[in-house]
């Protein structure tokens, strides 16, 4: 899709804005931090980072966001399955562990293929954690708005 310039420029500064904001340029980071040793020199510096390293890993243990597929069009699928989240996740850790799994599914994307599709498992009992729907949501949409093609729950 063909835009002025000027709306590219705007739209990629909210883009870069919200990454910063949300730390997704770090999350790499803590999961090499959160599967390292207590005793690493960066974990002992800071470890409130730390904790918020090993609760994103944790939440990325669940086997509750995965990558698996294709769309009949070659875009990757995203698969978020909020039945194997707990009952009362932590919602900021999901969606740090969102952030990083979006963009390891970025980073491997076939070659000429730029967006991707997510399908958001959310119909069993219990019902998703409405504050995590909201935040995974505004995730997906501010912080990858010309990479997602499609969402679907």
């Amino acid at each position: 899709v063909r835009r002025p310039l000027e709306y590219s420029m705007e739209k990629l500064t909210q883009v870069m804005q919200w990454r910063a904001e949300e730390g997704a340029p770090e999350m790499e980071e803590l999961i090499a931090l959160a599967n390292g040793p207590e005793s690493a020199p960066a974990a002992v510096e800071d470890p409130e980072k730390l904790t918020k390293a090993k609760a994103m890993v944790t939440s990325m243990n669940y086997g509750s966001m995965y990558w698996h597929g294709f769309t009949k069009d070659g875009r990757p699928i995203l698969w978020i399955r909020t039945n194997r989240k707990p009952w009362y996740p932590d919602v900021d850790a999901e969606v740090n562990a969102l952030i990083a799994m979006a963009d390891i599914g970025i980073k491997n994307m076939p070659e000429g293929v730029t967006d991707f599709v997510c399908i958001s498992d959310s119909s069993y009992p219990p019902p998703p954690n409405p504050t995590f729907m909201v935040k995974m949501l505004k995730a997906l949409v501010r912080g990858y708005p010309d990479r997602l093609n499609m969402l679907l729950s």
